[in-house]
């Protein structure tokens, strides 16, 4: 449910000191919906870390450790709705996803996650692999 499927790079022009030097910093816009972000707003803390998973095998070589991550919701909301920093990318099955993050994949239930993520659902064919943010 939370796929990367659609992939749009984005670039922040960032000032810098007061002799208005310019750096340019590198980030990315990932789709989500409301059920996965929404589980993360129903927590009593907010979450140190998240596993944004795709069901999918392809990999994510976009951005470099530690470039923002925006989590952009779907319609109606159209909006970006969080952000986080880029940890990390790992292909393990979803079992072990789910072993290492629990409910930080954004469901309450390893099955619920199973049905996100399930062949035909967002295009997918497999739920073999997971990613990791």
């Amino acid at each position: 449910m939370c796929s990367l499927h659609y992939l749009a790079p984005l670039r922040i022009d960032m000032r810098g000191d007061s002799r208005s030097s310019r750096q340019a910093a590198f980030g990315f816009i990932a789709n989500t919906d409301f059920g996965w972000f929404s589980h993360f707003l129903r927590r009593a803390e907010p979450p140190d870390e998240v596993d944004f998973w795709q069901p999918s095998p392809h990999g994510f070589t976009a951005i470099p450790p530690g470039a923002p991550f925006f989590f952009r919701l779907g319609a109606p909301q159209k909006a970006i709705a969080g952000f986080g920093f880029f940890a990390r990318y790992e292909r393990v099955p979803a079992w072990l996803a789910w072993e290492s993050f629990g409910d930080k994949n954004g469901t309450d239930t390893f099955a619920e996650m199973a049905v996100r993520g399930s062949p035909g659902r967002l295009g997918a064919t497999s739920f073999a692999e997971t990613r990791r943010l």
